[in-house]
């Protein structure tokens, strides 16, 4: 999807599976989740030394070489798949007809996840490493994602009156429960990304409440200079599993 990313991005070489034929499928790609395991299969990688995949959902499993060794740079193991199912499906009638959608891309994750496919695995944080030993059966090194220290700091003065949350529209981030507890504090909350779940979110959201959308990455960084704190409402692969907030009744 041109513009998605980054510039830096978009002008690389970029080989894509049969579904970027389709008609709207870079605006639809969520339905079509049943078949991108078949899809991501089709792209085969062949002449290289080292092949890298940066992965979240199904990176890792495009045809690679035999012999050709791979390093996948896991973010996460699918979370839809493995113990977020129940907030991006709920727990109903579409939960369960989602069932053996679900245990299929499991089957297909973990055996997409093995030696033979994966030479080795490297995990963004503590969490993600225990996620990959739970749900894919392997061990894991850690190797923490970079910080532009340098574009993100502090300007020296007292902050501005508002708070800043910046995340995904979708289900697990929680820009909901952040939108409502603002509204009840009269507070002036500015979230900054976009997804399926903002259309919804937007036609609701009370004043005070600011839905940016994407913003360049210098107004992002005036952002964090400038806000009085940032909110973070979600359970996030980048914590770690001791720092991870208790679920109601959870032991």
């Amino acid at each position: 999807m041109p513009g998605a990313t980054t510039p830096r991005i978009d002008a690389l070489p970029l080989h894509t599976s049969p579904l970027q034929r389709w008609p709207g499928a870079t605006r639809h790609y969520r339905a079509l989740l049943p078949i991108l395991p078949f899809a991501v299969r089709q792209l085969r990688i062949d002449g290289f030394d080292l092949v890298i995949s940066v992965h979240h959902a199904l990176a890792k499993a495009a045809r690679i070489e035999p012999g050709t060794k791979h390093l996948c740079y896991c973010l996460t193991p699918m979370r839809y798949a493995w113990d977020a199912a129940d907030v991006y499906l709920g727990r109903g009638l579409r939960r369960a007809v989602a069932t053996p959608l679900l245990a299929g891309l499991r089957r297909f994750d973990r055996r997409t996840a093995g030696p033979k496919q994966v030479t080795r695995v490297v995990a963004i944080s503590e969490f993600v490493r225990e996620r990959v030993r739970r749900y894919w059966n392997r061990d894991a090194s850690l190797v923490y994602p970079p910080v532009d220290v340098d574009a993100f700091r502090p300007d020296g003065r007292a902050p501005d009156d508002f708070y800043l949350m910046v995340a995904a529209f979708v289900p697990y981030k929680r820009v909901d429960l952040a939108i409502e507890t603002f509204a009840s504090l009269g507070r002036r909350l500015v979230v900054v990304g976009d997804g399926p779940l903002r259309a919804a979110l937007a036609r609701r959201a009370p004043a005070g409440i600011e839905l940016l959308g994407r913003v360049p990455e210098s107004e992002l960084a005036r952002l964090y200079a400038r806000c009085r704190a940032l909110v973070y409402t979600q359970e996030e692969d980048s914590a770690s599993p001791r720092s991870r907030p208790r679920r109601p009744g959870a032991p």
